[in-house]
């Protein structure tokens, strides 16, 4: 009789798995989505979002995506010179759940769960201007 590995885990969590290594696998796609985000990040788009149905490898892309840009992994290709005057990348990971979002981002901010929309804004500049 053979014991069946409990940890293993057929879905990424990009909170639970930030740090562990996960066997991913760069399609043709991926590839395409990796590169479509990097080019137009340089031109002035910041925001993108990315969906899919239910275990079509979201999480896992955003995994593989933070582990390449900040030289953790090469998933998508040696891209040590993706940009210039940045030395890495700082991730907001956010699992959708039952909880609010305003409870979230009270939580990712370390803020009063009262906070005003002006408090989130003012953290969020202060967090920036400790990256910049």
């Amino acid at each position: 009789m053979t014991t069946m590995d409990r940890t293993y885990s057929p879905s990424v969590n990009i909170v639970r798995d930030r740090d562990s290594q996960v066997d991913y696998i760069t399609t043709p796609n991926t590839q395409s989505v990796f590169d479509q985000i990097i080019n137009q990040s340089k031109t002035g788009v910041r925001s993108f979002y990315i969906v899919g149905d239910y275990g079509t490898g979201k999480s896992s892309f955003l995994w593989a995506f933070e582990q390449t840009v900040n030289g953790k992994g090469k998933y998508f290709g040696d891209h040590e010179d993706l940009f210039e005057d940045i030395d890495s990348f700082d991730f907001l990971p956010i699992v959708g759940s039952y909880e609010s979002l305003h409870r979230v981002f009270a939580d990712q901010f370390d803020i009063d769960f009262d906070y005003s929309s002006k408090d989130f804004l003012n953290e969020v500049d202060a967090l920036n201007k400790i990256l910049s």
